[in-house]
């Protein structure tokens, strides 16, 4: 696997946080919406939610990452959570 990251710390959003049209959007996907938190990446919206956590990965590459959302069969975005206010995001290629 392939990983790219640019590093950068990401601010985790709340509900309240996002724009009229994100909330529009997204708002029959919740039924508490004001406990979802999210983060913008590469133009996209992720509902840390939904994010799964790896499995027993402490001797993989991804060792030093929390969490994945499955893009496609080859690919993958990635998080590693930096404190309650902030991840960090990539990607990951087979």
């Amino acid at each position: 696997m392939k990983i790219t990251t640019d590093h950068k710390h990401r601010e985790i959003l709340h509900w309240f946080d996002l724009t009229e049209q994100e909330q529009e959007e997204h708002k029959d996907d919740y039924d508490s919406i004001e406990d979802s938190s999210f983060v913008r990446y590469k133009g996209q919206l992720f509902d840390l939610c939904e994010c799964m956590a790896f499995d027993d990965h402490a001797d993989s590459e991804f060792k030093e990452w929390d969490g994945y959302w499955g893009d496609t069969y080859f690919s993958m975005t990635i998080c590693k959570t930096i404190d309650s206010d902030w991840v960090v995001m990539g990607r990951a290629f087979s």
